[in-house]
């Protein structure tokens, strides 16, 4: 008697059972590999239509720079996106200034629009449609000029000083500059001569130009030990009456210089932390090679983990985006104290002349935050007494003579002001175009 082995049916059904279990997820699985090639291909095709969209933008920007037509720029950055990256299907829009964003509206900007066809091979197994496209955008602008400037004004519409941005020439005032004048100021009053004269080589004015001027030296560093400062506190000095006194270098709260007093600085950095410095018109003071850094009252000479001291940083707050410095105290107002320097002729005071040095050619630094103003007054030196750089707040000017001014505002009053640009002036900044977004 035969017996029935159900295990040799079992054995011989299992092979028609897992050919059509196989078939059933075939799609499945080209769907997966699908996935995995056509999602590869997709972020591929994606990088290269975002590498054509910043490519565009800033060859559109270059063209700007050289002062060619926005038809120029669009012609130019649909060329690099359809010609120079072999993407000749793609549909480019060229927008001069940009139709959205932080930069909308700027001349100086041009914004790249990429769409570009791509066809699936194998995800459609999974419903998704063969035809996708891929976008990608891209804003490029740049910085006008300040090589050789004698003065490069920052603010753009109002100054936290208290002034008009740009440059105020009044009552009588003359305004003598060796170099050219770089005005960043966009409003109708950007650049005001009532009552006053201006000679420059040449002037910029965003306002009628369209174009963005920055901080030439926004990638100046904090002083701090690490650039020479002296840890030393010194506390408040006050000279008063007849007397010859010696400062060294070193951190003060205040210095207030008056009554006839002379006082000779010792070369090196003076970091006043809060309380100003002020010296009025019948004092003599003198120093070569000194800087004054003028913060506020949280300043730490050593950079550390909480208090950092940057060469370079992305500050959002800073007005046409890109790398800047972030100061190093962001304390409010009230940490910060004012600059006065009343006229005196005999003044006698020359900046760190050491090109190594990163501060050299300055002798007033204020810090970026500090927005109370700085006043020159009155005086003609014998020799220009270095670079006055305030890029947040407003500056007056009533006679003297200066290397460069490189200012949030400037304001000239009454006497004769000239500022001389020399070899040993900070390093200015060339032209530079940039991708912002």
């Amino acid at each position: 008697m035969m017996r029935h082995d159900p295990s040799r049916h079992s054995r011989r059904n299992r092979p028609g059972k897992i050919l059509v279990l196989f078939a059933l997820l075939l799609p499945l699985l080209f769907g997966m590999v699908g996935l995995a090639i056509d999602g590869g291909l997709l972020l591929s095709t994606y990088r290269q239509t975002q590498n054509a969209a910043d490519t565009a933008a800033l060859s559109a920007a270059y063209d700007l720079l050289n002062n060619l037509s926005a038809a120029s720029a669009t012609t130019t950055g649909t060329t690099y996106v359809q010609t120079n990256n072999n993407m000749a299907n793609a549909t480019v829009t060229i927008n001069i200034p940009p139709s959205s964003g932080p930069h909308a509206g700027s001349a100086s900007f041009a914004e790249a629009l990429i769409s570009y066809p791509y066809q699936t091979s194998f995800i459609q197994l999974l419903g998704v449609n063969t035809n996708q496209t891929v976008g990608a955008r891209a804003v490029a602008g740049f910085e006008g000029s300040t090589t050789g400037a004698g003065i490069t004004t920052l603010q753009q519409s109002t100054t936290s000083g208290g002034g008009t941005a740009g440059i105020t020439v009044s009552g009588g005032a003359t305004l003598t500059i060796n170099g050219p004048i770089v005005d960043n100021a966009t409003t109708s009053s950007a650049f005001s001569t009532s009552g006053g004269t201006v000679s420059a080589t040449s002037t910029s004015v965003a306002a009628t130009t369209g174009v963005n001027y920055f901080d030439p030296l926004a990638n100046l560093p904090v002083p701090s030990t690490a650039t020479g400062v002296v840890n030393t506190a010194y506390g408040a000095f006050t000279a008063s009456g007849p007397g010859t006194q010696t400062l060294s270098p070193g951190i003060y709260t205040s210095i207030n210089i008056s009554n006839g007093a002379t006082v000779i600085f010792s070369p090196g950095t003076y970091v006043i932390t809060g309380g100003g410095l002020n010296i009025d018109n019948t004092s003599t003071v003198s120093g070569n090679g000194v800087l004054f850094y003028n913060t506020g009252k949280s300043y730490s000479a050593v950079p550390s983990e909480t208090n950092p001291i940057p060469i370079v940083g992305l500050d959002s707050t800073t007005s046409g985006g890109g790398l800047r410095a972030l100061p190093n105290d962001r304390g409010t107002t009230n940490q910060y104290g004012s600059i006065t320097l009343n006229g005196n002729p005999t003044w006698n005071l020359t900046p760190i002349s050491d090109t190594h040095h990163p501060h050299h050619g300055i002798l007033i630094f204020h810090d970026r935050k500090n927005t109370k103003t700085v006043t020159v007054s009155g005086g003609t030196p014998t020799n220009p007494i270095g670079t006055i750089y305030a890029s947040n707040t407003l500056v007056n000017v009533s006679g003297g003579s200066f290397t460069q001014l490189i200012v949030g505002s400037l304001s000239a009053t009454s006497g004769s002001t000239t500022v001389s640009p020399q070899s040993q002036s900070p390093p200015a900044q060339a032209n530079l175009v940039y991708l912002v977004e």
